[in-house]
């Protein structure tokens, strides 16, 4: 069973992806142009919301020990303050605070101990505190509950592969925000003006063109480079149309009266029949 008293500083501890961030966040300080673009990862990293921005920022002569501790602290009140929320706890504690105006929408709480009105607020806000710390069920297994935590993660994929059972979920991983402005073309490089000869070295010429992979709709085993070939090779496409299944040349497709209708290129074609299936 959990024991949320104990192994607190562990249980805070930010994950090393995170650590590693806050390091170079820590390193380039206020200067130079890259610092607020890495504030801004941090705080997506950390998922504290961007109220909380300025207090990434290093103060004085701050150690990394002792920044690294602030902002751990911020990351731990971060993820509290969004739980209370969950809970309903300030909408909770509004409830029960009567009067008030616009300007002075907490003017009953004024006065304090002695108030009459205060002290009445105060025993109502502790008993519906009670109600609500109620319902929250210790977990078995303490924070991490992996498979609730792996469903409700902003980067799972719901959608299990054939191997997979209904209730299998694979968790995505994505890359730095430095990546994202960075741009594609030291990803992808840069596009290829002639889309038949672009589409051609994807399938065939790349990387990955014979890597063996299952088709998400028919469950075939196939590779690009086989894919490319039973639209566009006559001797493979002639021995993949067998009885009621004919893989239709592309040159008829594009004179075929839907395709001018709707001014398909040749290279669209292919294409979409790439991705539904060849025949």
């Amino acid at each position: 069973m959990y024991d949320a008293r104990k192994g607190s500083d562990e249980m805070w501890r930010l994950p090393d992806e995170v650590l590693s961030l806050l390091e170079e966040v820590y390193r380039s300080g206020k200067d130079g142009e890259r610092s607020p673009m890495l504030k801004r990862e941090l705080v997506v990293a950390l998922s504290i919301g961007n109220a909380v921005e300025d207090k990434i920022a290093v103060s004085g002569e701050e150690s990394y020990e002792a920044y690294e501790g602030r902002i751990t602290r911020e990351w731990e009140l971060a993820h509290k303050s969004n739980s209370l929320a969950e809970l309903g706890i300030l909408l909770a504690m509004a409830e029960c605070i009567p009067g008030g105006s616009v300007d002075y929408p907490l003017s009953a709480l004024q006065g304090g101990a002695g108030n009459s009105q205060a002290d009445a607020c105060l025993v109502n806000i502790s008993s519906r505190l009670r109600e609500a710390f109620q319902r929250l069920q210790p977990s078995p297994d303490g924070p991490a509950d992996n498979e609730e935590r792996l469903h409700n993660s902003k980067y799972s994929l719901n959608e299990p592969s054939p191997a997979e059972s209904e209730q299998a979920v694979r968790e995505a991983s994505y890359g730095r925000i430095t990546e994202f402005y960075g741009g594609l073309i030291d990803r992808i490089g840069l596009p290829q003006p002639n889309l038949y000869r672009g589409m051609e070295n994807e399938h065939c010429r790349a990387e990955d063109s014979e890597e063996e992979f299952v088709t998400g709709n028919y469950h075939i085993k196939t590779t690009p480079k086989e894919e490319w070939l039973a639209v566009t090779d006559v001797r493979r496409r002639q021995e993949l149309s067998d009885g009621q299944r004919v893989v239709r040349d592309v040159e008829q497709l594009v004179r075929a009266e839907a395709a001018v209708e709707a001014g398909l290129m040749k290279e669209e074609i292919l294409a979409l029949l790439l991705y539904t299936g060849e025949s």
